[in-house]
């Protein structure tokens, strides 16, 4: 059975939640994307550096949400929801970075 993980969809992409099936794909992207967002953002670029990043998923404090492409599914971006505070002060820092291959698309 397919569930639809989708949060958000525009015209050519959609938002949905990091799944352990995104490693291989994810960790590619990492590798290949490093000297662009240096000395910025640093993605998980090992097997192991995934599984934490992951592992932060499953806490009430970390959102991590990938961008993909509606036509392919290919991996444009990421974006992390990080130390979310809920109750009456709802906040959270957002991080985000973009599949080297897609930068300056828009």
């Amino acid at each position: 059975m397919s569930i639809d993980t989708r949060v958000l969809t525009a015209d050519r992409t959609y938002l949905r939640s990091l799944q352990e099936s995104d490693r291989a794909t994810f960790i590619k992207m990492a590798q290949q994307s490093r000297r662009f967002h240096a000395p910025w953002a640093s993605a998980s670029s090992t097997r192991a550096a995934f599984a934490s990043y992951l592992e932060l998923t499953r806490t009430d404090r970390f959102v991590a949400l990938v961008l993909c492409l509606k036509t392919d599914s290919r991996l444009v971006g990421v974006f992390n929801l990080s130390e979310i505070v809920r109750g009456l002060f709802q906040s959270a820092y957002l991080g985000y970075y973009v599949n080297v291959a897609f930068a300056g698309r828009g």
